[in-house]
């Protein structure tokens, strides 16, 4: 997909380095491809790109893979946003939020960005604080579920392990696995979206302590890059080797709430499956010399034809499934059955709860006693004009029966009377009408919430 968007949008080189480097990449592989040949030049210029962008991926250094990934992600992002929306702007003066809108809804952000979200409920009122971020890459701990006496196991082993290799004795035989229970992907993803109880919280509305935190993904990309953290907790070094299980295909609707799947269109894709994404890829940090401190970096790729690839420096080649499940993944990348379509505008942070709302829920119940009185009244004025317009038809027959010579005057008289007065009407509550400067406020509000919007969508347009 990525190639693809590259293909369509660069016919020539762009002035970014970062984004010249990675189209030539893409390039070479067409190139390759059309060829039939099985070996292409590296990229000399992106890897001097990546070694001069920090020192710690100098040449002979030791560097992390997961931060490397994240350095070329962000220098393509802000490859793109140099480049611009096409109106010709300088989008390097954006403001934060402009700017992420224009890195999510560029060709980069449309494979690797997701949206997540992150909730945090108060313990005493409804009140409830939603807050949206992109995010290009899930980073979920290996420790995630464990009890503290894994976790204290698991220094100890770190500690001997590194005296182990300061004392030059390594570990002899096959890789040794952690001591802790073993888990799955989809057990880390639960722990991740699992509420967290946060005792320091405290509640703006209420004021009281105490509220239930909440992670979890809204919008789902194309490409999920999940990074399992398998360092220490501690300022030791080496990582922990506790075995992670994962699925050739991973559904990611189980971690999506139901509210953001109808809101972003994939209510029919999670009927259908459609939110179920494949391996193509992983990376693997490999021990040496049986220590956690130090290794080797290796890749595995699957291809079109589903057949998988160890890669080791400059060295390919083909081995089965079964040898790829059995190793500690590191990086994973899984791409989606079904594309996702352009980013939406990311949504502003919500709030909604808190005492106010509970009281106003009260009031409709329970009416005041203001209220009762009005009712109260009304009913004393409906009694009392049904007694008069009684008293008037008693009136009218006894003048029926009167001799014609008497009727008349007394017609006369009961029309020289002044009329009863009118009974009082039920005093009715009159429907609330907002003041004309809260009506200007909310016009104006909604103004400049439809503009941040068109704006977001004319980027994503451009």
């Amino acid at each position: 997909m990525l190639r693809q968007h590259l293909r369509e949008t660069c016919h020539e080189p762009p002035e970014d380095a970062w984004l010249a480097e990675l189209l030539g990449l893409c390039r070479l592989m067409d190139g390759a491809k059309r060829r039939g040949t099985r070996h292409v030049d590296p990229p000399r210029r992106l890897t001097r790109l990546i070694a001069e962008a920090s020192e710690e991926f100098a040449f002979g250094r030791q560097a992390d893979a997961h931060e490397a990934l994240m350095l070329l992600i962000s220098r393509w992002l802000a490859g793109c946003v140099k480049v611009g929306d096409g109106s010709g702007s300088d989008c390097s003066r954006l403001g934060y939020l402009e700017k992420e809108q224009l890195e999510a809804s560029s060709m980069i952000g449309h494979v690797f960005g997701m949206l997540m979200g992150s909730k945090i409920s108060c313990n005493s009122c409804t009140y409830e604080s939603l807050v949206s971020r992109v995010e290009y890459c899930l980073c979920l701990t290996v420790t995630l579920g464990m009890t503290d006496e894994e976790l204290q196991k698991c220094r100890q082993e770190s500690a001997q392990q590194l005296n182990r290799w300061c004392l030059r004795r390594p570990i002899q035989g096959p890789r040794q696995d952690s001591s802790t229970s073993p888990t799955s992907l989809s057990n880390l993803l639960d722990e991740y979206t699992k509420a967290e109880h946060i005792a320091d919280f405290k509640c703006e509305k209420c004021k009281r302590q105490g509220g239930d935190r909440t992670s979890f993904v809204r919008r789902r990309p194309n490409s999920l890059v999940i990074y399992i953290d398998r360092r220490q907790d501690t300022n030791l070094f080496g990582k922990i080797n506790r075995r992670v299980s994962f699925p050739a295909k991973l559904d990611l609707s189980r971690w999506i709430p139901q509210d953001d799947i109808v809101k972003f269109g994939e209510a029919e894709n999670a009927k259908r499956r459609g939110t179920t994404y494949l391996l193509y890829a992983m990376c693997v940090h490999h021990d040496l010399r049986g220590s956690t401190a130090s290794g080797h970096y290796v890749a595995y790729a699957r291809d079109r034809h589903n057949r998988w690839f160890h890669i080791d420096d400059e060295t390919v080649r083909q081995v089965q499934w079964s040898d790829v499940e059995e190793q500690h993944p590191y990086l994973l990348f899984y791409v989606a059955e079904q594309p996702v379509d352009l980013a939406e505008p990311v949504p502003a942070g919500e709030e909604k709860g808190g005492p106010e709302d509970e009281a106003s829920h009260e009031h409709e119940e329970h009416p005041e006693p203001e209220h009762a009185e009005h009712a109260e009244h009304a009913e004393h004025a409906e009694h009392a004009e049904h007694a008069e317009h009684a008293e008037h038809a008693e009136h009218a027959e006894h003048v029926e029966h009167v001799e014609p010579e008497h009727a008349e005057p007394e017609r006369a008289e009961c029309a020289s009377e002044p009329e009863p007065p009118e009974p009082p009407e039920s005093p009715q509550p009159e429907p609330p009408h907002p003041a004309p400067e809260l009506l200007e406020a909310k016009a104006v509000d909604g103004k400049c919430q439809n503009g941040a919007l068109g704006g977001a969508k004319a980027l994503e347009a451009q």
